[in-house]
């Protein structure tokens, strides 16, 4: 999930308990993605999909093209 985050231009502002955050300048506030749980839960996923303008059908069509 990290490595999309960054290959969406997302930088890694802060890490706190857990809880890394990543901003870009369009976004209007951080995306947090848990980094003490493996694999990051579904519906966390979905929700940064969602932030990003993808949904999982998008997100499977750039892993194959940039992976």
């Amino acid at each position: 999930m990290i490595w999309f985050l960054e290959h969406q231009g997302l930088k890694h502002i802060n890490t706190e308990g857990g809880h890394a955050k990543y901003t870009r300048s369009d976004l209007n506030r951080p995306i947090t993605i848990q980094t003490h749980i493996c694999p990051v839960p579904e519906f966390i996923v979905l929700q940064i999909f969602k932030h990003l303008g993808f949904n999982k059908k998008s997100f499977h069509l750039y892993c194959q093209k940039h992976y």
